[in-house]
C-alpha cells in the first residue's frame, strides 16, 4: 500500500498528523505516542545514513585531509577501544583465469569488509566492498602481479588493514 500519491511526476507525501491520527484510530494508540515512535525511528534512519555518507567521504577522499576538512567531518582517531582487530588469515587464491577468491576469518563487530587490490606498479587501490568475509574478486589481467589487502568497517568506523598479500593472477 503506497501512502503518499504522485502529483505533476513527484512524489509527495501526506501529512505527518493525517498519517498519525488514522494510524491511531486503527490501533487505540494517542497520536503522540504515533508522532514520538515515528520520531524515534527517523532518528535512528538518520543516524544509520549519517555513518554511511561518512564512509564514503572517507573512502572518496583517499587520505587527503583538505577534502576531508571540507566535508564537515572531524578528523580526530577512533578511540583503541572502538576500533577493530587487525583482520586474520588473510586467504588469496589466484583461478588464473582474472579471477580471484579472497577470505579471512570474520571479524568481531565487523559489518561490512573493505577489500582492496592494485598492481605492484599503480599506486591507487581498487576498493570492493562487501557484507561478507569472502569475495570473488573479477576482471584482473593475466600475468601481473598484484597486491590485496582487507579492512572491516563497523559503526564506529575503520578497523586495521590486514598484512598485504602479493600474487600473481
Amino acid at each position: 500500500m503506497r501512502i503518499g500519491r504522485i502529483l505533476g511526476g513527484r512524489f509527495m507525501w501526506p501529512s505527518l498528523n493525517l498519517l498519525s491520527k488514522s494510524v491511531a484510530d486503527f490501533r487505540n494508540i494517542s497520536p503522540e505516542d504515533v508522532e514520538r515512535a515515528t520520531k524515534h525511528k527517523k532518528r535512528h534512519q538518520l543516524i544509520s545514513l549519517l555513518r554511511r555518507l561518512g564512509h564514503c567521504v572517507t573512502f572518496s577522499a583517499h587520505g587527503n585531509k583538505e577534502i576531508l576538512k571540507s566535508s564537515g567531518f572531524t578528523l580526530e582517531p577512533i578511540s583503541k577501544e572502538q576500533s577493530l582487530p587487525k583482520p586474520n588469515k588473510l586467504i588469496v587464491i589466484s583461478s588464473g583465469k582474472g579471477k580471484v577468491e579472497i577470505s579471512l576469518d570474520n571479524v568481531e563487530g565487523a559489518y561490512r569488509y573493505r577489500y582492496e587490490y592494485r598492481t605492484i606498479d599503480s599506486g591507487i587501490w581498487d576498493v570492493v566492498l562487501h557484507k561478507k568475509n569472502r569475495v570473488l574478486i573479477t576482471g584482473l589481467k593475466r600475468n601481473l602481479e598484484y597486491e590485496f589487502r582487507v579492512l572491516p568497517i563497523d559503526s564506529h568506523g575503520l578497523g586495521e588493514y590486514s598484512e598485504v598479500i602479493k600474487l600473481n593472477s
